[in-house]
């Protein structure tokens, strides 16, 4: 279960990746403690096929981690929130919370997202999940111009294409001058996160 923002817009990041082993996505809203319901996505996958690991890496591919809740995603006011299911589910989050921040690919920026634990025995009912009305399902394939509109309207296409893009230098650096350097690569770790490799 995952919060950042319209969850319309994260329902991609994991559909992407249903070859691997996702089996269904499905936009709704989770209760949070303070009784606040926010817009999520629940994602259902095979264990034996996609690693946790795995999911987090389009959870953290598929958003700016850097954004507070003040901030919300791209205008969508609210955190950004990995809802562990399992002490497993917990422990791995915020390792890949911690090595995300470490990689440097925000530079001092730090990672706001929140790692919080499903608690279905809470009074407040936290981490109670319901599922949006059938309109808000697979949106962005149902809508692909209001999709890719809204996306560049709010500053998403924009931010994804300055944090990730090649950027190209005349810079020297070792004896080579004129070189191509990658903000999410091998050497900063940043590339095994996103692919659940580490």
């Amino acid at each position: 279960l995952f919060t950042a923002g319209d969850a319309r817009f994260l329902q991609p990041a994991f559909d992407d990746i249903r070859y691997l082993g996702v089996r269904s996505t499905v936009v709704g809203f989770v209760r949070a403690a303070d009784g606040a319901e926010l817009p999520a996505v629940l994602v259902s996958y095979d264990s034996a096929k996609l690693t946790y690991k795995r999911l987090l890496g389009a959870f953290w591919r598929g958003i700016d981690p850097t954004r507070s809740a003040a901030q919300g995603q791209f205008g969508s006011a609210g955190p950004s929130v990995i809802w562990a299911s399992s002490q497993a589910e917990l422990t791995i989050a915020q390792k890949s919370r911690r090595r995300l921040e470490a990689s440097g690919l925000f530079k001092v920026r730090a990672i706001e997202t929140e790692v919080r634990a499903i608690d279905r025995g809470d009074a407040s009912g936290s981490g109670l999940w319901t599922a949006a009305a059938d309109s808000e399902q697979d949106w962005y394939r149902r809508q692909p111009q209001a999709y890719e509109k809204l996306r560049a309207q709010s500053g998403r296409s924009g931010w994804f294409e300055r944090t990730y893009r090649p950027i190209t230098t005349t810079a020297c650096a070792d004896g080579v001058c004129g070189y191509v350097y990658f903000p999410c690569s091998d050497e900063n770790g940043c590339t095994a996160i996103m692919q659940g490799k580490w």
